[in-house]
């Protein structure tokens, strides 16, 4: 759980300034903290990139100019498939839900939702696959830090991308990739991910 002086730290992208500021001030209060807000997707990307900010949580707009929100949450799941994101929309079709789920998105939130209902959910996302609450037969068969590393080996990260997105080291990382594949009795992130989506762990990826 999170200690009383921490907070929540997500990006909202959306293209409306106003809705960005109106929303990141409400969720001041819940303690959720807008450490960044971007206008479009590729805004979004190239402040990762250049800035290497590391949020808990997306908020992503669905419908915006340049790079929408599909082809965003795309990008994102394949290069920082650790990131938790929840899209923004004016409508909820079940169509685009679905498929966007298939993608990676976390949540939906409708953008005429009710503040404490959007905190709420923030908050049901960012706990989704925290270490406190993954399943007691996963922790006591992989370390914390196994766990964490289950995403970037099912997205087909390779050593060296994984150890940039972390911050460890490339010999770190091999190694405990390695330590993974010997639990798993598999050889390669392809096998893992055939063993992972088996016992039901592909969950660690995705959404909870």
């Amino acid at each position: 759980m999170l200690r009383s002086t921490e907070k929540i730290k997500i990006i909202i992208v959306d293209d409306h300034k106003t809705f960005r500021q109106g929303l990141a001030s409400i969720l001041s209060d819940e303690k959720i903290e807008t450490i960044a807000e971007a206008q479009n997707g590729q805004e979004l990307l190239t402040m990762l990139e250049v800035e290497g900010l590391c949020p808990d949580v997306i908020m992503l707009d669905l419908q915006m100019p340049g790079m929408d929100g599909k082809e965003t949450l795309t990008r994102l799941r394949k290069k920082y498939p650790a990131f938790k994101v929840i899209i923004l929309s004016q409508h909820q079709d079940n169509s685009i839900t679905n498929q966007l789920r298939l993608l990676g998105a976390n949540s939906f939130i409708s953008k005429n939702t009710d503040s404490k209902l959007i905190a709420e959910t923030i908050r049901n996302v960012y706990f989704i696959n925290t270490y406190n609450n993954i399943p007691k037969k996963v922790k006591t068969t992989f370390t914390k830090v196994e766990i964490e590393l289950i995403p970037y080996i099912m997205s087909g990260k390779t050593i060296k991308e994984t150890a940039e997105l972390t911050g460890r080291s490339v010999k770190t990382i091999e190694g405990y990739r390695n330590r993974l594949f010997a639990k798993t009795k598999t050889s390669s992130a392809v096998t893992f991910a055939a063993f992972c989506a088996k016992e039901g762990l592909d969950f660690l990826g995705g959404e909870g």
